[in-house]
């Protein structure tokens, strides 16, 4: 069945969950657990069944799954809350379209997806109420983890950011740009220079830290921090996301949200829209999150980012662009590199590391959706991943010589959609 109809599951907290996943679909999914990392200990396919043995097994929060094959997993449920499990490929979990007498067309159903909100519906409360239930279909699994009896959220000081929803279209713009703004102290940015992807956001590992989310733009929106260990109120499900009897809300234009977080860990996370998210999501609202260990500093000429995202023509992107511009590296100089796709539809995409040959370089595999792989998972590679959606990759490369590099977005069949070249100088 699809959601809302699919089974609800509940636990309590402090329980230790195991599920079997089949996909007996003709498509792939890349599963994605809100709030939680899960181990993956087997896979299979139509042949055979895989238990892997502790060496093999991974962590993560989001799997690929391709047809007919299984997974095993495993989570701990140690935060109470609603949650949700559904697959990553946006049109997979669009609101279920009618049947019957009430069947629309193509384009009508085309334009309902990709339409703004009625806001004339929406200042009457009904959609709000209902947009956990209307507002996704199709591969959701909800679950209620209830609270034990001495779970208490912490309430001390917080560092505090403020993360603005802008656009710089106008209501009756067809091709609305949306995207996310950090300001300092009061400042108000501007809104005319929407940024996509949104600026990374530098966060540290066991630094309790306040976002304020203010959104001006002319639509209600809501914001997921993907991969982040959270607490469900903030998880940013309008609806469904819950904790201490609060039910998270949409963000309505002109108003603002505050989300509370303590990440446990320090890796690579993305934020990004949770409403209508073919239409904003596409249109500029995610961007990429860097969990720092405490004391640490951030320092991007070092530390590099590489977000794979679609534009609002359905096209995938590298870092906002076809053709970011260039980086300068250094020969002989360690630089971490963090992978990301946000994309819509690109389950099989991949990034390589190439010279101008076209050949791949080494790079170690440092960390997996943000979690560090053991030592003995560190081993070096050929510079060419895939990085299906919802998913975060974290390597370690140094390039051994000056020359040109490029970092290639590619999709699955191995076509270039997006290069960016990085100039290695002495």
């Amino acid at each position: 069945m699809p959601w809302p109809y699919t089974e609800r599951l509940s636990y309590d907290q402090g329980d230790s969950v195991h599920w079997r996943i089949i996909n007996t679909t003709a498509d792939v999914h890349p599963l994605h657990l809100h709030g939680f990392y899960f181990r993956v200990t087997a896979r299979g396919d139509v042949q055979r069944d895989t238990l892997y043995w502790p060496a093999q097994e991974r962590m993560g929060v989001t799997e690929l799954m391709d047809e007919a094959t299984t997974m095993d997993l495993s989570w701990f449920a140690d935060r109470p809350g609603g949650w949700i499990f559904h697959c990553h490929l946006n049109f997979h979990v669009l609101p279920n379209p009618t049947l019957g007498a009430a069947m629309k067309s193509d384009s009508a159903r085309l334009h309902e997806i990709l339409a703004a909100p009625d806001m004339g519906v929406m200042q009457q409360g009904h959609a709000m109420d209902n947009h956990a239930e209307k507002g996704m279909g199709g591969l959701v699994l909800a679950m209620n983890i209830k609270p034990s009896a001495n779970w208490k959220p912490y309430s001390g000081p917080r560092e505090r950011l403020r993360l603005f929803i802008q656009t710089d279209s106008q209501p009756s713009d067809t091709a609305r740009r949306f995207g996310y703004a950090l300001a300092k102290g009061n400042e108000v940015p501007d809104p005319r220079a929407p940024r996509w992807p949104g600026p990374p956001l530098i966060l540290h590992k066991g630094k309790p830290t306040s976002i304020w989310v203010i959104n001006h733009a002319p639509e209600p929106s809501q914001v997921h921090w993907h991969g982040l260990e959270i607490d469900s109120y903030y998880d940013g499900v309008a609806g469904l996301s819950s904790s201490g009897g609060m039910v998270s809300p949409m963000i309505m234009p002109r108003d603002s949200f505050e989300v509370t977080l303590t990440p446990p860990r320090a890796g690579s996370f993305m934020y990004h829209t949770h409403i209508n998210d073919i239409r904003q999501q596409s249109h500029g609202l995610y961007g990429p999150i860097v969990v720092l260990d405490s004391g640490q500093t951030w320092d991007p000429e070092n530390d590099l980012i590489f977000q794979a995202a679609t534009d609002p023509t359905d096209n995938p992107i590298l870092n906002g662009s076809n053709s970011p511009p260039p980086l300068t590296l250094h020969p002989g100089k360690p630089y971490r590199i963090r992978l990301m796709n946000v994309t819509l539809d690109n389950p099989f995409a991949e990034m390589w590391l190439t010279d101008t040959s076209g050949a791949a370089v080494r790079w170690k595999p440092l960390a997996k959706d943000g979690f560090d792989r053991p030592l003995w998972q560190r081993v070096p590679v050929l510079s060419r991943q895939r990085v299906s959606i919802g998913e975060t990759y974290d390597f370690q490369v140094t390039i051994p010589g000056p020359g040109e590099y490029a970092m290639e977005g590619r999709v699955g069949t191995g076509a270039i959609y997006g290069r960016q070249v990085i100039h290695v100088v002495k």
